[in-house]
């Protein structure tokens, strides 16, 4: 049994894996977890089984962007003695990191490229809608080049109600009207559609580069919401960084 962790700037998320199923997926509030003892606390409370599952875990993969919680992760793993595989341009991949320089390329986004160059060995950009909006773009030859990045719905929405007198936050939701006829309702419709226009016009301008048989995947805790109203997203799978975390551990049990 593999477990499989991903901790983002707003949310965690963690699975556990075994005969290539991915099983057991929760999401847990990433600053949840403040120290080695609180790590267990948060799983235990979300992840039913996980203290059953603890003994015949074999190994972890851990995809952070959220340094400073790392050793915490690391420590508790250590004393359960699970080997324990971090995500870096260093380990084994599926693919090609030219990104300049490729320690500066997220875990996560690692994760997301190597996952679309399993399922796919045409060109492929993955949106990845969480705390930011990242765009990230696969060639042909599986050479991970780069992409976007740009700020996501809740950052834009929490920013407007901090830097304007009479914005305000919202609960984020499908708007009802493209035309919002009050302000809560104009704030949602230009989140929403705002978002898919971004994303709309980006994977064209991609597209035109990388070819017209590029496969867009679409991931993250926000992709469910757009999914209805943004279909040059032609494949979402909310684990997609999961199935990558999946991929790594595999690449990286041959011995070096």
């Amino acid at each position: 049994m593999i477990l499989l962790i991903d901790i983002g700037n707003t949310d965690t998320v963690v699975g556990l894996c075994q005969r290539e199923r991915i099983f057991h997926v929760i999401r847990f509030p990433t600053y949840t977890v403040r120290s080695a003892g609180a790590l267990p606390r948060a799983i235990f409370k979300s992840l039913s089984g996980f203290k059953k599952a603890l003994p015949r875990i074999e190994g972890c993969v851990l995809c952070s962007v959220v340094p400073s919680l790392d050793p915490f992760y690391l420590s508790f793993f250590r004393q359960f003695k699970i080997r324990t595989i971090c995500v870096n341009h260093r380990i084994r991949l599926n693919i090609k990191i030219t990104y300049d320089p490729p320690a500066a390329v997220g875990a996560d986004r690692i994760a997301n490229a190597v996952a679309a160059r399993t399922l796919t060995l045409h060109p492929a950009i993955v949106v990845d809608l969480g705390t930011a909006t990242t765009f990230d773009v696969i060639d042909r030859q599986g050479r991970y080049l780069g992409g976007l990045i740009t700020p996501g719905m809740k950052i834009a929405m929490e920013e407007l109600a901090r830097r304007t007198a009479k914005l305000f936050e919202i609960k984020l939701s499908r708007p009802k009207k493209f035309v919002g006829t009050h302000t809560a309702g104009s704030l949602m419709a230009g989140l929403y559609y705002g978002t898919i226009g971004e994303i709309e016009f980006i994977v064209k301008r991609i597209k035109a580069l990388m070819g017209e048989k590029t496969i867009v995947f679409g991931t993250g805790g926000l992709i469910n919401l757009i999914r209805p109203d943004c279909p040059v997203i032609e494949r979402v799978l909310p684990e997609l960084t999961l199935l990558g975390l999946l991929k790594i551990y595999q690449f990286n049990q041959k011995k070096n």
